[in-house]
């Protein structure tokens, strides 16, 4: 007797950055209530705005890795609801808090990811 296959899991939401037009901004906050604007600049290069712990405000050019878990990074290119955004500066890498919320943005345009 086989057993039938159980319900495929659901994926939590996401977007793939590959998909951003340049000059497109993802607003991300994280678990922890920090909130971080992402502009993309094509591919997977970036200016990310945010601040540490409510303090000290930083810019700083980079490009996005992937989302990670607490071990590694698990989705190249894609920002996942649950996982921790990874980016990588000139000068280290930066990981942020498991991400709550997500938004998109464009000129006269949003929408919620999650």
């Amino acid at each position: 007797m086989t057993k039938a296959p159980g319900p495929a899991a659901s994926k939590p939401p996401s977007v793939n950055v590959l998909t951003l037009k340049p000059g497109t901004k993802l607003i991300v906050e994280s678990e922890l209530g920090s909130i971080y604007s992402i502009e993309f600049l094509g591919g997977r290069n970036v200016v990310v705005y945010g601040s540490l712990d409510g303090f000290a405000p930083f810019t700083k050019n980079g490009y996005f890795v992937g989302s990670a878990d607490q071990k590694a990074v698990q989705n190249i290119d894609m920002i996942v609801k649950g996982l921790r955004a990874v980016f990588q500066f000139f000068d280290a890498q930066f990981v942020t808090e498991a991400l709550t919320s997500a938004r998109v943005e464009g000129p006269g345009w949003h929408y919620n990811v999650f």
